[in-house]
């Protein structure tokens, strides 16, 4: 034991173990997060500047950006699933990198994150085509 006059038996000790674990999984957790939506923010916030910058009569540079726009917004769980994926692997909570992110790493439904990311890959059409 570690303090005699804790009276604390091996159970309760592994219990506070455990659950000062669970919090810095959580830490880690957010921290991935954070890092993840800063990523993605700073990119939306560049393509707001350029979108600003544009003149008021630029239709396809308008267009083009607000669609970047929009797929850089939609893809924000897609990115925090994935940056969460990613960190289990790394701290070896899921030690398969093939296996795909399991319904604990989910944010949003699997349907929903299907729909997504077709509406991302059309926009990206899009967008595409407006380059030309």
């Amino acid at each position: 034991m570690i303090n005699p006059s804790l009276s604390m038996g091996d159970e309760g000790i592994n219990s506070v173990l455990n659950s000062l674990q669970r919090i810095r999984e959580r830490a880690l957790t957010c921290r991935t997060c954070i890092y993840a939506l800063h990523t993605e923010l700073t990119r939306l916030l560049e393509v707001q500047h350029l979108f600003r910058q544009l003149s008021y009569f630029d239709i396809l540079g308008r267009t083009r950006l607000t669609i970047q726009l929009t797929r850089i917004t939609l893809s924000l769980p897609i990115a925090l699933e994935k940056a969460i994926a990613e960190q289990n692997v790394n701290y070896g909570h899921n030690t398969d990198v093939d296996v795909p992110a399991t319904d604990h790493d989910a944010i949003l439904p699997r349907q929903v994150t299907l729909l997504i990311r077709g509406v991302d890959v059309v926009l990206e059409h899009m967008e595409g085509m407006l380059k030309k």
